[in-house]
């Protein structure tokens, strides 16, 4: 399987992935890239050290190993694509590191939280050359294809406006993001 194009790097018959992040988003991509035969999730990393173990833990044949933090995931052989699925203000420069490092991304949504990290981030993709997605994961939600086939009923729609009230809290403290500690809490902002 050749994922990287204009490079001489052939990668292995699976893709090896590493995962950032082992909260509600990282366990449920865990869980749907584990139904992968040609995907393994080799490494992962997340702000703390016990939540990470047992996302690592969970894993199958291989069982993943911990990462220390994200320039330890991103420097790893074993891992030939990451799954960033951190608090949204982490997505931009994680994503140029990743680039960088010449791994391959699928991002939760946002891709990123403004304008300009998006630039940086798409600009650090390109010239890595590395594929990048963002990940919209709602768009396979039951209940929508639902709606699209009962709006496809009603005719052409001279307005259209929808809403999602069911949201999940999702935990997260303000990270000050440095090199060696990214994922792991050094201060809290009141």
């Amino acid at each position: 399987m050749e994922l990287r194009t204009g490079q001489d790097h052939l990668m292995s018959d699976q893709l090896r992935m590493g995962i950032v992040g082992a909260g509600i988003m990282g366990r449920g991509n865990a869980l749907a890239l584990s139904g992968e035969r040609d995907v393994v999730v080799t490494a992962v990393t997340s702000r703390t050290r016990d939540a990470a173990q047992s996302l690592a833990a969970a894993q199958k044949t291989p069982p993943a190993r911990v990462a220390e933090n994200l320039d330890d995931l991103l420097a790893a052989d074993d891992v030939d694509a990451v799954v960033l699925t951190t608090p949204d203000h982490l997505h931009g420069d994680m994503m140029v590191r990743a680039a960088e490092a010449g791994k391959h991304i699928l991002v939760e949504k946002p891709f990123t939280t403004s304008v300009e990290e998006a630039d940086r981030a798409v600009a650090a993709i390109r010239s890595a050359g590395v594929v990048a997605m963002c990940l919209f994961n709602h768009r396979w939600v039951p209940a929508y294809a639902q709606a699209k086939e009962l709006v496809a009923d009603l005719g052409a729609a001279v307005v259209g406006y929808a809403r999602k009230d069911d949201t999940i809290y999702v935990p997260h403290e303000d990270v000050e993001l440095g090199r060696q500690d990214d994922l792991r809490v050094v201060s809290f902002q009141p």
